[in-house]
């Protein structure tokens, strides 16, 4: 019995990495379940004010749940004591892909018309290299929705 070792070799690495991006995979949706989530009732056009404190790496994220109707203007600002470090994103009803990505686009506010009504989820975050070292950062967040 003649084995082609190099074909052998070949499919066990495919095969390991194949295991191992499922596992980092499985990793990231555990990650995303473990993150907090506060629900926020926003009344008429007044923001609401919260205050709250992120620490690296175990409590860098948070999120506010607001529940938001189809055509009105959902307004979010954030000041950190970390500002260049400390940023949030937009994330609509059902879907995990961003409106908003903080960090890329280097601003701590954002104000924008929605197309669904639901609940967007506003995610409050440390950049990950600042919350690995075990940062600390303090900050106050403004949400309001308005016709």
């Amino acid at each position: 019995m003649l084995i082609d070792l190099n074909k052998s070799l070949r499919g066990g690495l495919l095969a390991g990495s194949l295991f191992a991006a499922s596992l980092l995979a499985s990793f990231d949706v555990l990650a995303q379940t473990s993150i907090p989530s506060h629900t926020v009732e926003l009344r008429g056009e007044t923001p609401v004010t919260i205050r709250g404190r992120l620490k690296g790496p175990d409590k860098s994220t948070k999120d506010y749940v607001v529940h938001v109707k189809e055509g009105a203007t959902l307004s979010v600002a954030l000041k950190a004591t970390k500002a260049s470090s400390t940023h949030f994103n937009i994330l609509p009803p059902n879907s995990s892909e961003a409106l908003f990505v903080g960090e890329m686009e280097d601003k701590a506010q954002w104000k924008q018309q929605v197309k669904l009504t639901g609940n967007y989820t506003v995610r409050v975050y440390l950049n990950r290299a600042v919350a690995r070292r075990g940062a600390k950062s303090d900050y106050t967040l403004s949400i309001a929705s308005y016709q």
